[in-house]
């Protein structure tokens, strides 16, 4: 018996169809996710790169020489509020929201001063002194929900949390105040080009 134009035969066109449909949405969804990857990981990356430039700029305002040490770690840390922070008003909060600082001390994320392996009558030692910042970002992001990562349990973050932290040590030049009481130790006496 031959067929008519509208048998009820189903069409192979229809199956295709179905199936390309399913494999462009399953492709799709792959390739956003490689998208918020990169996009995600650069961003980090940037903000790393800018991380490390405020560490240094840091450790030179550290060193630079002034009246008191005070005044050193006081423009190490505007140097860091300026260029990592909202404001001086507002310094515990990020400037830019892809990661955010941990530990530290006042000003968080931050350790101006010597490091840990400082000593200061060891010329060995005795330069290990500038900025430290640690901070940390989500690095993943997870379409399947957060699962342990190795090296989240090797550092005790969160699933997907990479945690860094910049160093910079320059050293510090000696204030003002410790030159004079330098030259005073050695019977020297205070003038107007003392060499301070």
């Amino acid at each position: 018996m031959r067929r008519g134009f509208f048998s009820h035969r189903p069409s192979q066109r229809s199956d295709r169809q179905g199936q390309s449909t399913v494999e462009f949405v399953l492709t799709f969804i792959l390739l956003i996710g490689f998208v918020l990857f990169y996009s995600r990981f650069a961003f980090f990356l940037g903000y790393a790169n800018l991380v490390q430039y405020a560490t240094f700029m840091a450790a030179r305002a550290y060193q630079s020489g002034t009246r008191s040490q005070d005044q050193q770690v006081d423009a190490a840390r505007s140097v860091l509020v300026s260029l990592l922070k909202k404001s001086e008003g507002l310094a515990g909060q990020e400037r830019f929201k892809i990661a955010e600082a941990v530990g530290g001390g006042d000003l968080r994320g931050a350790l101006i001063g010597p490091g840990d392996r400082f000593v200061a009558k060891d010329d060995g030692y005795s330069w290990q002194q500038g900025v430290r910042y640690s901070f940390r970002g989500k690095m993943i992001v997870s379409l399947l929900g957060d699962k342990p990562s190795p090296m989240s349990a090797v550092n005790g973050e969160a699933p997907g949390v990479v945690r860094l932290t910049s160093e910079s040590w320059l050293g510090r030049e000696p204030t003002e105040d410790e030159c004079l009481q330098e030259l005073k130790s050695k019977g020297l006496t205070e003038g107007p080009d003392n060499g301070c």
